[in-house]
């Protein structure tokens, strides 16, 4: 059993996927299209449209990959990716933190693989 060498990761890419909704219309014009993130099963088969934006923790933009369904708006882009980013923030830093938590543990429990008993639990000769 070997120490595990740990992953070195910069930019870790996080997607979130967006279901997209047709409005209904208010007074002859149509409205934005209504968005539900990360949506669930039962979401996904009775949606419009989808849209997936993959962002890093910096904000970058990864990719997006919106196959067919509802058009949209530019607007509603730049809305849905400023929302993206935000969550990647999110993730990325809970991320960091079980990391973090995790290499804690492993430190501390490599520090005592020789200490099996506790020091006052153990008998000592005199050899005197």
């Amino acid at each position: 059993d070997r120490v595990p060498v740990p992953l070195s990761i910069h930019h870790l890419p996080v997607p979130v996927t967006l279901a997209l909704f047709k409005s209904t219309q208010a007074r002859g014009r149509s409205r934005e299209p209504i968005w539900v993130a990360d949506p669930s099963l039962l979401e996904e088969c009775i949606t419009d449209g989808c849209l997936c934006i993959a962002v890093n923790q910096h904000g970058e933009l990864c990719g997006l990959h919106k196959p067919g369904g509802l058009p949209i708006e530019f607007e509603l882009l730049q809305n849905c990716t400023e929302f993206a980013i935000g969550r990647a923030k999110e993730l990325t830093a809970r991320i960091a933190a079980e990391l973090e938590a995790d290499a804690a543990q492993r430190k501390e429990s490599r520090r005592n693989v020789h200490q099996m008993f506790a020091s006052d639990q153990l008998l000592s000769v005199d050899m005197n």
